[in-house]
């Protein structure tokens, strides 16, 4: 079997909104934008792993405080252009430490069972704080595909993930095509 290419996907800004509402909906409308990242990066873990596909379609990465949906990272961090808001600044707002719901995106992007999936995560990890969800995502027991980039930043590459999971190199494969049509099903439909 030849190698493996590396999974990739395009993000999916209006899907992630929803999840990441969906997510800060559960904690009253406010959460901590540091636990809110490593819900999403969960979230997306165990649907790759469930699923063969993740809900967010964002990139993942190693940074120093743990594994990080990086696009959403980096929305979070961002400050919104006035001129010419992104989708995930017309309904979440960054309030210092934390993200607020502003306006409600709504689930239309989301089905049942990805909706079970954001609450299963949720009451998993409720009771932990921001903190409490670094350690949970440094230890390797939990997540064995984060290594410590050493200041910086690595990828986290799906197969990574699947690999650890116990999937075999035949369904990673089959997997990362189906991935990439899916992808692209995705790209063409927004497009539209």
């Amino acid at each position: 079997m030849r190698s493996l290419e590396h999974i990739r996907y395009k993000f999916h800004e209006r899907k992630a909104t929803q999840v990441a509402a969906q997510l800060i909906k559960l904690n009253n409308g406010t959460e901590n934008y540091t636990k809110l990242i490593k819900l999403l990066y969960l979230l997306d873990r165990t649907a790759l792993i469930r699923w063969g596909f993740p809900l967010t379609w964002d990139k993942l990465v190693s940074m120093p405080h743990g594994p990080v949906v990086s696009s959403i990272y980096d929305l979070i961090a961002m400050q919104p252009d006035p001129a010419q808001p992104r989708l995930w600044h017309k309904h979440i707002f960054r309030d210092g430490y934390n993200v607020r719901l502003d306006n409600d995106p709504g689930d239309g992007e989301l089905n049942e069972d990805e909706l079970a999936l954001i609450s299963e995560i949720w009451n998993e990890h409720k009771s932990r704080n921001y903190g409490e969800m670094i350690d949970f995502c440094h230890d390797p027991r939990n997540v064995p595909e984060w290594k410590d980039p050493q200041g910086s930043s690595a990828d986290i590459w799906p197969e990574t993930i699947l690999k650890n999971a116990g999937w075999d190199a035949e369904d990673i494969q089959s997997n990362a095509a189906e991935l990439r049509y899916f992808g692209q099903m995705r790209e063409d439909r927004e497009c539209a």
